[in-house]
Formats: structure tokens, C-alpha cells, sequence
């Protein structure tokens, strides 16, 4: 069903940008908070548990191999995985806070605090606040926040091919103009988020996700060249969104750097110097 997912121009609406990237400030505080309803990014949600659990391994690996890198190499590998939103301690700290504490705090500017007040809104319904706030967070350097809006896009494709949505729901809920094919638009939607997360450095989830994509919705098949630039494209427009943001804010430019030991890990490149570029050579034929 989707073996052909880019007929469409480049002129794809990337809806998060183009309506929701200013983020007024104005939040409802509501008293109910469903927690349960997290359950929707649950398959995401694991697989990041598991990576984390990996690096552990290879860092107790890495510590008997390299001991010239010793315990500095973790400590600054566990430093960029905070700034850009990917520590599990910072889940154990935020999961003691009430929805109050957490809505607060993403007024405040905390990027995880956004994040998860980002779910908040997106299962109570408040989709346009939803996405204002995860692009909020990714414009100040939460990668988690792209893997999140990329998560959600993927999710509803499941939910729409499964019959749990329908094509009207999901074009409600994502702003689809009717014109446009859902499906089509989810399965960019997704691709790019994580192609942008790739060009801010997490290169080794972007490669885990998108082949697992293809193993899905494709059988295990490549992009075509053609649809490759398609993504490019998209995840462009993105991240020129989130620098214009970023600006903005009074922000400087991103570090998309990684750091070695994640390089080490994962058998990356020593520099982030042409994420999409590898991914091609990966993902591409």
C-alpha cells in the first residue's frame, strides 16, 4: 500500500512549521491529566529505553578497550544526551512532577518540561499548543522533541491503516488539506522529523527509525533517489524553520556536533559533518 510514498511536489505543506512554530505562551492548565493515554508513543518510547540500556553495555565495553577515554568519554556522552533531551535521569526527575509543575516549567523554558507538556496537550486535544511547544523545544536543541512530532506522524499512519483513525480524523487532527493523501503525508511528516534529528546529531536514531520505516511500510525496501531528495527537502525547510526560531529567541546557531564516544558507539563518522549524506549511503539506492 505504501510502496509509492512521494508522488507529490516539494511544495508538501510541512504543517508544524508553517502553523504552529510561534508559541504564544498562553496555557490552560486543565485538572485531569490521563496519564495512561502516554501509551500512544509506547513503541517509541521503548525502543529508547533499550538504546540507552545498549550504550550502557558498550560503555562497560568501551572502558576495557579505550581506557585512554576512560570515564571522560561517557560523562561527556551522558552531557549531550541532557542538552539535547535524551538522558534517562532527566525522566526519573520529571516523572515526580504534577501536569501543573511541568506546565509551569515549559512556560519558564525548560525543553523537557516542554516535551512531555507537549503530550499533554496533544492527547487532550490541543493540537496546534502540542506542536507549538515540541517545535519550541527543538528549537532550544531537544532532539527528543523532533523524534516526538516524527513519532506521532508515524503513529497515525499505523492507526489509519489499521482502521483505528480514519482519513478525516487524521487530516483534522494534522491540518491535511483535503486535497492531499494522508497516508502520504504522514510518511513524510515522519521521515523528515527524523532526517532533522540527524542533522542535529542524533544520527543513530534517524538510521534505527527510517529503517525500521522501511521495514513496515516498505518490506525492507530503499528510498529511491527521488524520494530521498523529497526528504531532504522537508527536513531543509524544517531546520531553516527551527534556526529562524532560534534567532528569534536570541539563540546561537546549533552545535550539530556529537560527541566521539557516541561516534564510537554506533561505528558513526568522527564528525556530524553530512548526517543526511550518510543516511543516503545507508538508506538510499
Amino acid at each position: 500500500m505504501y510502496k509509492k510514498i512521494f508522488p507529490y511536489a516539494l511544495f508538501l505543506i510541512i504543517f508544524s512549521v508553517v502553523s504552529f512554530v510561534v508559541y504564544d505562551g498562553e496555557m490552560v492548565i486543565e485538572n485531569e491529566f490521563d496519564v495512561g493515554s502516554y501509551n500512544i508513543e509506547k513503541d517509541d518510547i521503548e525502543i529508547n529505553e533499550s538504546e540507552s540500556i545498549n550504550i550502557k553495555d558498550k560503555d562497560s565495553q568501551v572502558k576495557q578497550s579505550k581506557k585512554s577515554q576512560g570515564f571522560a568519554g561517557i560523562a561527556e556522552l551522558e552531557r549531550w544526551r541532557a542538552t539535547t533531551g535524551m538522558s534517562s535521569d532527566q525522566d526519573d526527575l520529571y516523572s515526580s512532577y504534577d501536569i501543573e509543575t511541568l506546565l509551569k516549567l515549559a512556560v519558564q523554558g525548560d525543553t523537557t518540561a516542554m516535551v512531555l507538556s507537549s503530550d499533554y496537550h496533544f492527547v487532550k486535544g490541543d493540537i496546534k499548543q502540542a506542536h507549538a511547544m515540541a517545535y519550541q523545544a527543538a528549537a532550544r536543541g531537544s532532539n527528543r522533541a523532533l523524534l516526538l512530532m516524527a513519532s506521532r506522524a508515524k503513529n497515525a499512519l499505523l492507526f489509519l491503516e489499521k482502521g483505528y483513525y480514519t482519513k478525516e480524523y487524521v487530516k483534522e487532527r494534522f491540518a491535511i488539506p483535503d486535497d492531499l493523501d494522508a497516508s502520504l503525508v504522514l510518511s513524510r511528516l515522519a521521515l523528515s522529523h527524523y532526517a532533522v534529528a540527524a542533522i542535529r546529531g542524533d544520527v543513530a536514531h534517524a538510521k534505527e527509525f527510517m529503517e525500521l520505516f522501511q521495514l513496515r511500510y516498505r518490506d525492507g525496501k530503499p528510498f529511491s533517489q527521488d524520494e530521498w531528495a523529497l526528504v531532504q527537502g522537508d527536513a531543509n525547510s524544517i531546520y531553516r524553520s527551527l534556526l529562524d526560531t532560534r534567532q528569534q529567541l536570541g539563540l546561537t546557531s546549533f552545535d550539530n556536533n556529537y560527541p566521539e564516544h557516541y561516534a564510537y558507539l554506533h561505528d558513526l563518522p568522527e564528525t556530524n559533518n553530512n548526517p543526511l549524506g550518510y543516511l543516503e549511503q545507508q538508506l538510499v539506492k
